[in-house]
């Protein structure tokens, strides 16, 4: 009887693997990434005298990013493992294997908050991507995009902020791009009152030999510095209460065909990634999502450039 259930369950786990294609999106992320590297990571999660995790952290890391991809609650994830072949094949898990449960997925964010390795694994898997020529550093795209808060009343690390006479309460995400393929280079999330151009230098990479930005981070001191360190200063110019030259206005027009590229990434993350309000309380917590929103942006960003 045991022999026959051991049959069963080959047959049903062969038959999975036939379902779920090489092609598969998950797939091809799956071979792209190093996990091992990751592992060596989320093992700092855990001290030898707590004994070994329940699951595998890595796992539970790739879980996490299915939950980004499919805009998933972890009650929600915790089913969908359940049910889909192809979740069950990127995890690694087979038929007969526990799927982890919500509370797990939900102490596992936590551990990383609170050990700051939400934003090691986006520079881990950032170096991977870049090793494989994907991600380039020498041009960057920088902006920032307001992302409200829905608990105005309990969240004391959201503020308020006015925006074309809008009043907006939460945070503000930062983010420097990669200006031809619009990978995200660095990312960061500030109280919503915090003024763009004071992230520029926080999130773009050393290496950046270009940099393109609207208006809102040209500043005199910023030409002077980017002159001096040999960068490129592709930031539009601001009027600065004074009509703009002729060839002060075609650069500008010039540049935003560059600088509007960053657009593109706002976009995937808010319309494909249901990022439209933080998720969380405090910063601590959405600054944590916004490095995972970001690595998973950029994976799936990835496999469509390898694909191209």
């Amino acid at each position: 009887m045991v022999g026959k259930r051991k049959e069963q369950v080959d047959l049903l786990e062969s038959w999975g693997v036939y379902r779920v294609p090489q092609g598969h999106f998950l797939m091809k992320l799956d071979r792209m990434i190093k996990w091992y590297r990751i592992e060596k990571w989320l093992k700092r999660l855990y001290s030898e005298d707590q004994g070994r995790p329940s699951y595998p952290p890595v796992l539970l890391f790739k879980a996490l990013l299915l939950a980004q991809y499919y805009q998933l609650s972890d009650p929600e994830l915790e089913e969908q493992i359940k049910d889909r072949l192809s979740f069950q094949k990127f995890l690694g898990l087979s038929i007969e294997d526990a799927v982890p449960d919500e509370t797990t997925f939900c102490r596992f964010r936590a551990r990383l908050n609170e050990a700051n390795l939400f934003e090691r694994l986006f520079k881990e898997i950032n170096h991977q991507l870049e090793v494989k020529g994907i991600l380039l550093k020498n041009g960057s795209i920088v902006d920032a995009s307001l992302i409200p808060s829905q608990n105005k009343k309990s969240d004391p690390e959201g503020k308020w902020t006015k925006r074309e006479d809008k009043a907006s309460f939460g945070y503000k995400l930062h983010i420097s791009a990669d200006s031809k393929h619009q990978l995200i280079q660095g990312v960061d999330l500030t109280p919503a009152n915090v003024h763009d151009t004071k992230c520029l230098e926080d999130v773009i990479p050393v290496e950046a030999q270009r940099v393109y930005a609207d208006k809102a981070y040209d500043n005199f001191k910023r030409r002077h510095q980017f002159k001096r360190e040999g960068i490129y200063y592709g930031i539009l110019t601001r009027s600065w209460q004074r009509e703009l030259t002729m060839q002060e206005q075609q650069r500008n027009k010039r540049l935003s065909k560059i600088r509007g590229r960053v657009e593109r990434v706002f976009a995937h993350l808010k319309c494909l990634y249901g990022y439209t309000h933080v998720r969380y309380r405090g910063l601590i917590r959405n600054k944590g999502h916004a490095y995972l929103l970001a690595t998973a942006y950029n994976l799936k960003r990835a496999v469509a450039l390898r694909a191209a």
